[in-house]
């Protein structure tokens, strides 16, 4: 008879020990990001692989990198000015539409696409 009580329990006791601390979003990390893609004003519709690429908008000034594809292109890198960046695209981008990420301070934003052609 005790064992018929001991089973329950434990088996009990054993799934509170899985259970207890878990939480559905365990495990992932929550960005908030503002997205400010209205900042860009223009944006060629096709850029060559290796070419100069110029996006244009305002308030650009505070750009820390631009994120080409699976490309990440430092500050360094690009030719910055309040209303315009200018950057090599480059010769590793894929071939095709690509996403282009640009990432200003904090949880700033901007999204938009240009397609990469062959030279």
């Amino acid at each position: 008879m005790v064992r018929k009580i001991y089973y329950p329990v434990m088996i009990a006791a054993i799934l509170c020990m899985f259970t207890i601390g878990c939480s559905e979003k365990e495990g992932l990390i929550e960005i908030s990001i503002n997205d400010v893609s209205s900042r860009i004003t223009n944006i060629p519709a096709s850029a060559q692989l290796g070419a100069e690429l110029t996006i244009t908008g305002n308030q650009l000034g505070d750009i820390e990198r631009v994120i080409f594809g699976d490309v990440a292109i430092r500050k360094l890198e690009l030719t910055i000015t309040e209303t315009s960046i200018t950057l090599i695209v480059p010769v590793t981008a894929a071939l095709g539409i690509t996403e282009v990420v640009l990432v200003f301070p904090g949880a700033d934003r901007a999204f938009t696409s240009v397609t990469v052609v062959a030279p």
